[in-house]
């Protein structure tokens, strides 16, 4: 999940701003700069086409973008946890490549089923993503055997330990 960065310039020529300003709530606006009727926005946005026609009939005209580009979160450093009883061990490593989240290897003695580990592999993406990471690498260690929901709440504590100690997150330009 990749995002787009949007800095678009152009005047207002409706008459009420507020109403303006109502309906830029439903759009991520990271910043925003007013002077007299002179608008700058930068905007988290995917389809620059939709932004654009949607400032148009709120009343915006000479529109300008002024950059467009795509970015991404990934961990600020390398950084591994294990959850409170080392049933598993989440390993963390920044990426920059712009291709999402990706396991370098899962890794057991225990003999668990496929069905298990990919489980435990989609829940550690998820906590990643509600984190805000859009590209990282990661490992995961399954130390001990264990039932499935102690299993899920070993590799959310894990994972969100291994965040912390890597750092937390940053920007990243994918290009």
């Amino acid at each position: 999940m990749t995002n787009y960065r949007i800095a678009i310039s152009g005047s207002y020529t409706g008459h009420n701003i507020g109403k303006l300003f109502e309906n830029l709530s439903k759009y991520e606006v990271l910043s925003m700069s007013l002077i007299g009727r002179e608008i700058t926005l930068n905007l988290k946005s995917e389809n620059i086409e939709k932004i654009t026609d949607s400032l148009r009939s709120m009343g915006m005209d000479n529109l300008n973008v002024l950059q467009w580009e795509k970015y991404g979160l990934t961990v600020s450093c390398s950084g591994f946890a294990s959850d409170e009883e080392k049933t598993v061990k989440v390993s963390l490593m920044p990426s920059a490549l712009g291709e999402g989240i990706k396991s370098l290897a899962v890794q057991s003695d225990i003999g668990l089923k496929k069905e298990t580990t990919d489980n435990l592999e989609k829940l550690l993406v998820s906590v990643l993503e509600h984190a805000g990471i859009t590209d990282a690498l990661y490992i995961l260690r399954i130390n001990k055997k264990s039932d499935d929901k102690k299993y899920a709440s070993a590799v959310r504590d894990a994972t969100i330990k291994a965040v912390y100690k890597a750092g937390g997150v940053t920007k990243i330009e994918v290009h």
